[in-house]
């Protein structure tokens, strides 16, 4: 079957006719990313292919398996692989926001977020292994439950990229009574920087005198974080 389509693979083998079958449960992590791929490569078949792109992903973070590898995918790192140009990469990307985004409305219907623990746990998933910095504002109501997440800015930290003005914008328009900040630390390690430290106490500064005050700003690194409420810098 190598080389195949899954439409020319017997029907009894192909992954898409398994699920409909069997279920999306049955099917393994290689057979799942082989459904959105759709076919495979000259000499490879779909089901190899996933599988070889699962492994080449999963060499960037050995403590990641399977489709977990894909929350590491970007541009750059798939082009690289054999067989993934143009279409496929595209597919492979849009899954993965797809899941990020799925992710994030999971987020915004939680309990009330009464420690700082809880609130880490909820983006340890989604911002622990990403290879860039993300800087997110989190409105909560008057009962601390997440009303919204907004990513304010992608790359490197600086409080000339972080401006109260993105900042609050949303806060004020989704009338949100505090906020909670959280960015990641690609190196994995959650200790504050300088600019961290500078950047907080303005946004605190700012959330004073507006009315929205900031009541925590959590640092997500590798299965740690570091909360600046708990370390009494808020």
């Amino acid at each position: 079957m190598e080389g195949l389509s899954i439409k020319d693979q017997l029907k009894e083998y192909r992954p898409r006719e398994r699920l409909l079958r069997e279920g999306a449960a049955s099917l393994a992590d290689e057979e799942l990313l082989a459904i959105i791929l759709g076919s495979g490569i000259q000499g490879e078949n779909v089901v190899d292919l996933s599988s070889r792109i699962l492994r080449t992903l999963g060499q960037k973070d050995q403590t990641l398996q399977g489709i977990q590898t894909l929350s590491l995918a970007t541009h750059a790192d798939l082009v690289e692989i054999k067989g993934i140009k143009g279409a496929k990469c595209a597919q492979i990307l849009a899954l993965v926001e797809i899941a990020r985004r799925m992710h994030r409305e999971k987020i915004n219907i939680q309990d009330s977020i009464t420690r700082p623990s809880q609130a880490a746990n909820l983006f340890m998933n989604e911002m622990q292994h990403l290879k860039q910095e993300e800087f997110h504002a989190v409105g909560l109501d008057s009962k601390k439950r997440i009303q919204y997440v907004a990513m304010i800015t992608r790359g490197t930290l600086s409080s000339t990229l972080v401006h109260p003005r993105e900042v609050f914008a949303s806060a004020i328009s989704n009338r949100a009574h505090s906020l909670i900040l959280v960015h990641n630390h690609p190196t994995g390690q959650v200790s504050p920087s300088s600019e961290d430290i500078r950047l907080t106490e303005r946004l605190k500064e700012v959330g004073s005198l507006v009315g929205i005050p900031v009541v925590d700003h959590l640092i997500i690194g590798d299965g740690t974080y570091y909360s600046f409420l708990e370390e009494g810098r808020l």
